[in-house]
């Protein structure tokens, strides 16, 4: 009497290809995913550059309209430090333009022909992970450099 075995499931063989091809699948996906936070950083940064481009738009058309935009003043309600119509950077003047909840630092190096800040995302103000932002008195204009070494 011959017994007719039909075979149901897989063999081992199948089994160790099917895992050999998601572990390669997942070896090449991984870095993608890993290196999201790093990239909500760098946003978070952009996002902070942004505004603070904003503001000072905002704070330099009130200059004009004072016609202090060549010179030294304040602007606005919360009277906001102006060079040649752009925010001197300080972070309590920074403050007053923008609302923010970033780590804002200034560097020691500022003088009276610039002033300059590190805005640094929550947490991680000892790192490379910055905005860098230097209000250039005499030419009258700000320059945002973002360093992301260590993001």
């Amino acid at each position: 009497m011959e017994s007719n075995m039909k075979q149901k499931g897989f063999t081992l063989i199948e089994l160790v290809v099917v895992i050999v091809i998601l572990g390669i699948l997942s070896v090449t996906a991984a870095p993608k995913f890993l290196n999201l936070q790093s990239d909500a950083k760098i946003s978070a940064l952009k996002g902070a550059k942004g505004a603070i481009e904003g503001a000072n738009g905002i704070v330099y058309g009130k200059a004009v309209l004072a016609g202090i935009e060549n010179t030294h003043g304040q602007v606005g309600d919360e009277l906001i430090d102006t060079i040649g119509g752009n925010i001197v950077m300080t972070k309590d003047n920074l403050l007053k333009a923008v609302s923010t909840d970033m780590e804002i630092k200034e560097f020691e190096e500022s003088s009276d022909n610039a002033s300059a800040l590190a805005v640094f995302n929550k947490g991680h103000a000892d790192t490379q992970c910055l905005l860098q932002i230097v209000n250039d008195h005499v030419n009258k204009q700000l320059h945002f450099e973002l360093i992301t070494t260590e993001c």
